[in-house]
């Protein structure tokens, strides 16, 4: 087993709302331990949830992921990152943790997380959810080449 992390700047909160809203699903508490109460609180938290579901998804597409671990969103200075230059200060950084048993699968001629990177290049995120980073002048879709998602073998 081969042991991936990725960094993103969008927001792929895991909050286990799956389903769309009905009044009968409130009150709920989140993965995190929030409890939402209203409409409008369980459509960002579901929102939050389908860029993580996109994200796995995409990212599932040649090999099977295990182990799955999602860290904490942390605030912190992205020059520590390998996000784009044009990235600076301090922003919300989401990471997670898989194992895949043929890390062969994600290579490419542009190295040993080449085609997980393509696959992901210009797949679209939600925005406007708890990411610090604004759209201008980016897009909001996934990007390795300008770096607002990078992958790293542990």
């Amino acid at each position: 087993m081969q042991t991936i992390t990725v960094y993103t700047l969008f927001d792929v909160t895991e909050t286990g709302v799956v389903r769309s809203f009905k009044m009968n699903n409130l009150p709920f508490i989140t993965k995190s331990g929030i409890t939402i109460l209203r409409e409008l609180e369980w459509r960002f938290a579901r929102q939050q949830q389908s860029n993580l579901e996109v994200l796995l998804q995409v990212m599932s597409l040649r090999t099977q992921l295990h182990n799955v671990t999602m860290h904490s969103v942390v605030s912190e200075n992205v020059n520590k990152h390998k996000f784009h230059k044009s990235f600076k200060g301090k922003h919300n950084v989401w990471s997670l943790t898989f194992d895949t048993e043929h890390i062969d699968a994600l290579s490419s001629e542009d190295g040993p997380l080449g085609a997980l990177c393509s696959d992901c290049n210009h797949v679209p995120m939600l925005m406007d959810l708890n990411e610090t980073i604004s759209t201008e002048p980016y897009s909001n879709y996934l990007d390795c080449t300008d770096a607002n998602i990078y992958f790293t073998l542990d």
